[in-house]
C-alpha cells in the first residue's frame, strides 16, 4: 500500500555501514527506473530519497564522518547553525556519496533482477505483500 517500514535494531551507525544504508533507501526509485523506466518513476520515494539524504548529510555535517574530520550543523534550541564551508566540500562529498548508494542500489537490483521482477509483476495484481510471501517468492 506503499508504506515500508524497516527498524534498524542498532543504534549506532559506523562510515562503512553509513553508504549501505543510503543504498538501502534509494532503492525504491532504483527499483521503479529497472521496472518502469527512468521517464515513468513516480513521486513515491521522496520520503526515501530524504532520509537517505538526511543520513549522509547528517554523517558528514554532525558526527566528522567525511574527509573532513569537523562538524558543519550545529543544532541549537530554535535555530539551526550551517558552519562555513568555502569550498563546499561538504556538499560535494555528499552529492558523490548519495550517487555512489544509488548505483549500489542499482547493480544489487540487477543482480537480483529475476526477484525484483517477479515482486512488481505480485505487486501489480496486489495492493500490498506480506513478509512470509517474499520469503516465498
Amino acid at each position: 500500500e506503499g508504506f515500508v517500514f524497516t527498524h534498524y535494531p542498532w543504534k549506532y551507525i559506523s562510515k562503512s555501514q553509513m553508504l549501505l544504508r543510503a543504498a538501502c533507501y534509494l532503492g525504491g526509485i532504483e527499483a521503479e527506473k529497472i521496472v518502469f523506466g527512468e521517464n515513468h518513476i513516480t513521486n513515491g520515494s521522496e520520503n526515501d530519497i530524504q532520509e537517505a539524504t538526511f543520513l549522509l548529510s547528517s554523517m558528514l555535517k554532525e558526527s566528522g564522518m567525511g574527509e573532513i574530520p569537523g562538524c558543519f550543523h550545529i543544532p541549537g534550541e530554535g535555530t539551526n547553525y550551517n558552519l562555513y564551508d568555502p569550498e563546499q566540500k561538504v556538499n560535494e562529498t555528499l552529492g558523490k556519496l548519495l550517487q555512489e548508494a544509488s548505483n549500489l542500489a542499482n547493480r544489487t537490483l540487477q543482480k537480483e533482477r529475476v526477484l525484483l521482477l517477479q515482486l512488481a509483476n505480485f505487486l501489480s495484481d496486489n495492493i500490498s505483500i506480506k513478509k512470509e510471501k517474499i520469503k516465498e517468492i
